[in-house]
């Protein structure tokens, strides 16, 4: 099995980062703001919430052309499309932050395909802002995927 993540998050130093690996590998990356002020305290890595999307592929997938990737994902589009809009307007009053929200149901897979969504918030406000997130999510998932920049290593 091929597993490919692709995920959103606030860090709690105000920058929302978006991003697809490949077998725990990044692949491709996109910092989409940053905050404008910096402090001694490395907050680059503490989360305030976060959306993984991850899918187990029976294909596999050559990690040295990682547009095979995106267009795996995109294979699976109208299933992911059609899963994350049932998430988004199963939402109700929110979300629980002390908890992560597991969503399994994506209808129509191909056999050997399984996808899964995780999230989760940090505090009672950031559970707000990811309810909020999660329907962006749902209804943008494409341009987010699209904006993703190629990761080289140097």
């Amino acid at each position: 099995m091929t597993e490919i993540t692709f995920y959103r998050q606030q860090r709690r130093d105000g920058s929302i980062r978006s991003g697809l690996e490949l077998n725990g590998e990044p692949q491709f990356g996109l910092i989409q703001s940053w905050p404008s002020e910096t402090s001694d305290d490395d907050l680059s890595m503490v989360l305030d919430w976060y959306i993984d999307l991850t899918i187990q592929s029976p294909n596999p997938i050559d990690s040295s052309d990682p547009d095979q990737t995106k267009n795996e994902l995109l294979k699976l589009q109208a299933s992911i499309q059609h899963g994350l809009n049932q998430l988004a307007n199963s939402m109700g009053a929110g979300v629980d932050f002390e908890s992560p929200v597991l969503w399994k149901n994506f209808p129509e897979l191909s056999d050997g395909y399984e996808i899964e969504l995780v999230c989760r918030a940090s505090n009672r406000i950031s559970s707000r802002q990811l309810m909020n997130e999660i329907h962006g999510f749902a209804h943008h998932w494409l341009e987010y995927l699209g904006s993703l920049k190629q990761l080289t290593v140097v």
